[in-house]
C-alpha cells in the first residue's frame, strides 16, 4: 500500500513539538497536503496487545523511519501523538493513557508528517476488565489459503456483523499456508484483510504450517524459537493485559471485559511431557485468574474425526493435549477450547473428564448432552455455585475457514463427544458473543448460512437442586438429533423406585421402563428410536408419589 504523506502543522510544527516531548496535545490542529517523496507502506497498519487502556499500532515501511502514530477520538482530528524515534522498518507504537470502551481515529507516519488515513483506520479499546459489556470475537482457523474461500468467510461474516463488529479476532493457527513464510503472511493474511486488520486487533496461536518457518521448530527450546510468526505478532508476555506472566510470545493469556483467554502453543514440543514448562504455567495462570468465562485457544484439537482422526495412535500431539491439559481445564473450570488443525467444523456437547480414544467415553462425562442450541430452548446451564456445580467445557473446532476437506475424505465425522460435525466442501467461521452471564457461539457458513449454534449460561443453583426431600428425583431428556437414540439422565437425591413411560403426541405410550429401586446419585438411560417417527414426544417419571413430565424431540439432520 503506498500512502501520500501530509505534513501537519499547527501554532508550531509537530516535528519542533516531538522533539521535545514524548505525548503532544493539540488543541488546535489543521492539515495542509505536502508531497513527501520516497516513503511508502508495505504492510499494515495493523493492531495488537488492545486493552482497556492502550494498543499497539504495527505497521512496515519500504526503508528505515521513525515511527509517529496520531490520533484522537473525532474522525480526521487527531489530537495527540506517540512515537518511536530510532529509525526502523518495521513500526510498533504503543499508545496508551486512552480511555475504556472507546472508540479512536488515528494515522501512521514519521516526524515529518503522517500517511493518509482512512475511515477504517480506527479501534476501540477494551471495558475495564471485570466488567459485563456486550463483547463480540471473531474465530477463524487454518484460514490464510490465498483463496477464494477465504473471502467469502470474510464477506459473510462482514455481512452477518454489519456495524457490531468484533472486538478482536482470533487466530486459531495455520494461519498463512504453505509454509508460514513471510511472502505467505503477505499474500494471504495482509493483502486479503487489510482493511479488517486496520480495526479489528487480533491475538494469535501458531499452526504447524506457521511453524514450518520458525528456526528452531521441534528440535529446540521454545525460548529459541524465531520466524515471521514471531516477527510478526506482539503478544503480552508479562501480563500486561491481565493473566499470569509468561515470559513467551510461544503461549500467554489475557483478560478482555470478563472473559480471560489462554492462547496455548501445540506447536512447542512440551505439548506432549507431563509437568512441561507450559503445564505448569497453565496451572498458575488458571488458579490465578477469577474471571466468569475461561477460553482456551490452540491449534491441535484433542478430539476429532474430522481431517484428523484424534484417536490414531501416531497422533502424539493430540494425545498429549488430550491427556496432559484436558485434565487442567477440568480442574480449573474452563469454559470453553477453539481449535483448528481438522479441516472442518466439529462442536461439542458439554463435557469433561474424557482424557482416551473415543471408544472410553462414558454417560457420566457427558454434563449435559443436549444441543446447547437456545432456539430448541437446551441451552447449556453451567451452575456457578459449589453446591450445585458441574464443571464441564464445550470443545469447538473451527479448521475450516479457508482449508477444506474434500467429499469422502474425512474421517468419518462421528466422532461421540461432537454434537454438530460437518466438512465436506464446507467453509466458515464462528462468531463469539459474551454478555454478562451468557455465552453464545454462531458457527456462520461463508453462504451465510447458520447450521448450528451453542449458548452457555452461568446461573446460581435452583432451587429445586438445593431442596432434599425423600424420594425426590429430577431427570433431563436429551433429543435424539438422527443418532437413532433419545438419552435421559436422572439425578437421584435419595434412593427410590422409579418408572418411566413415554408418549407420542396421540397420547399413546410408545416405550415403558421400570428402573426398580434406583440409589442416591446420577443413573443415564437410552431408548432406541430407529422405529419412532419424527416429532415430538411426553417423557414422564413417576416414584409412585409424584410425576415429572417434559417434552423430547426426534429430529432428522
Amino acid at each position: 500500500m503506498n500512502f501520500t504523506k501530509t505534513s501537519i502543522f499547527g501554532i508550531m510544527s509537530v516535528a519542533k513539538i516531538v522533539k521535545r516531548f514524548s505525548l503532544v496535545t493539540f488543541p488546535l490542529l489543521f492539515f495542509l497536503t505536502a508531497s513527501v517523496y520516497g516513503q511508502s507502506v508495505t504492510r499494515g497498519p495493523y493492531l495488537q496487545k488492545v486493552s482497556d487502556s492502550s494498543i499497539h499500532v504495527l505497521w512496515s515501511t519500504d526503508s528505515l523511519t521513525d515511527s509517529y502514530v496520531f490520533f484522537g477520538t473525532v474522525p480526521a482530528s487527531p489530537t495527540q501523538v506517540r512515537f518511536t524515534s530510532s529509525d526502523t522498518n518495521r513500526h510498533n507504537v504503543l499508545i496508551d493513557s486512552l480511555i475504556p470502551n472507546t472508540t479512536y481515529y488515528y494515522a501512521v507516519g514519521n516526524q515529518s508528517g503522517v500517511f493518509d488515513s482512512a475511515v477504517h483506520f480506527h479501534f476501540q479499546t477494551a471495558p475495564a476488565i471485570g466488567s459485563e459489556e456486550a463483547l463480540r470475537f471473531w474465530v477463524t482457523g487454518d484460514f490464510g489459503k490465498g483463496n477464494t474461500e477465504q473471502l467469502d468467510v470474510l464477506a459473510a461474516y462482514n455481512n452477518y456483523a454489519g456495524s457490531n463488529i468484533a472486538n478482536c479476532w482470533l487466530w486459531l493457527g495455520d494461519n498463512a499456508y504453505e509454509d508460514g513464510t513471510e511472502s505467505d503472511y503477505q499474500a494471504n493474511v495482509f493483502d486479503r484483510y487489510d482493511s479488517l486488520m486496520a480495526y479489528t486487533p487480533f491475538f494469535s496461536t501458531p499452526g504447524n504450517h506457521d511453524y514450518r518457518s520458525v528456526s528452531g521448530a521441534y528440535v529446540s527450546h521454545h525460548s529459541t524459537h524465531t520466524g515471521p510468526y514471531y516477527d510478526i505478532v506482539d503478544v503480552p508476555i508479562s501480563a500486561e493485559l491481565g493473566g499470569y506472566p509468561s515470559s513467551t510470545e510461544a503461549y500467554y493469556s489475557f483478560n478482555y471485559g470478563n472473559a480471560h483467554f489462554v492462547s496455548l502453543n501445540s506447536e512447542v514440543q512440551s505439548t506432549g511431557s507431563v509437568n512441561s514448562e507450559m503445564e505448569a504455567w497453565l496451572h498458575q495462570d488458571l488458579s490465578s485468574d477469577t474471571s466468569l468465562w475461561k477460553i482456551v485457544f490452540t491449534h491441535q484439537p484433542p478430539y476429532s474425526k474430522g481431517s484428523y482422526d484424534s484417536d490414531l495412535s501416531w497422533e502424539l500431539v493430540i494425545r498429549g493435549i488430550r491427556e496432559n491439559y484436558l485434565p487442567i481445564f477440568d480442574q480449573h473450570d474452563v469454559d470453553l477450547i477453539l481449535t483448528g488443525h481438522s479441516h472442518a467444523y466439529e462442536r461439542s456437547l458439554l463435557i469433561k473428564e474424557h482424557y482416551d480414544v473415543s471408544t472410553t467415553l462414558l454417560p457420566a462425562m457427558i454434563v449435559d448432552g443436549g444441543s446447547g442450541d437456545p432456539n430448541l430452548g437446551e441451552t447449556y446451564v453451567k451452575y456457578t455455585d459449589s453446591a450445585c456445580a458441574e464443571g464441564g467445557a464445550v470443545y469447538c473446532i473451527m479448521g475450516n475457514s479457508g482449508s477444506k476437506t474434500g467429499f469422502g475424505n474425512d474421517k468419518g465425522l462421528n466422532h461421540p463427544v461432537m454434537h454438530f460435525s460437518e466438512a465436506e466442501n464446507s467453509v466458515g467461521s464462528l462468531v463469539l458473543d459474551i454478555h454478562g452471564d451468557t455465552l453464545l457461539g454462531t458457527y456462520l457458513r461463508e453462504t451465510g448460512a447458520i447450521p448450528d449454534k451453542f449458548r452457555i449460561l452461568k446461573s446460581a443453583c435452583p432451587t429445586d437442586i438445593e431442596v432434599v426431600e425423600p424420594g425426590s428425583f429430577l431427570f433431563k431428556p436429551y433429543n435424539d438429533y438422527g443418532k437413532g437414540e433419545i438419552s435421559v439422565r436422572i439425578d437421584i437425591s435419595n434412593r427410590c423406585n422409579l418408572a418411566m413411560k413415554l408418549y407420542d403426541m396421540n397420547g399413546e405410550k410408545v416405550y415403558t421402563h421400570d428402573f426398580g429401586t434406583l440409589p442416591e446419585g446420577k443413573h443415564f438411560h437410552s431408548l432406541n428410536t430407529s422405529s419412532f417417527s419424527t416429532g415430538m414426544y411426553l417423557m414422564v417419571f413417576s416414584n409412585g408419589n409424584r410425576s415429572i413430565s417434559k417434552k423430547v424431540f426426534k429430529l432428522n439432520f
